[in-house]
């Protein structure tokens, strides 16, 4: 049980967290990968890496030494 489920004043008919706690938990997670990607965007600046993407050709010839 959380911290926010014990301190409410329902917690002894709950068996689940409620939507409220479940909402929440999304919330965070969103924001948490929002913070995340800015701050490896700044990194990534500040350490002048390129951001780039394999070629086409690249990923295919991967796949089949993969296979």
């Amino acid at each position: 049980m959380n911290l926010i489920c014990r301190e409410c004043y329902k917690n002894k008919e709950c068996e689940y967290s409620c939507t409220a706690v479940q909402e929440l938990h999304k919330i965070f997670n969103k924001q948490n990968k929002k913070d995340k990607t800015t701050r490896i965007r700044n990194l990534r600046r500040q350490l002048s890496i390129r951001e780039a993407e394999p070629s086409r050709k690249l990923k295919n010839l991967a796949n089949k030494i993969n296979k």
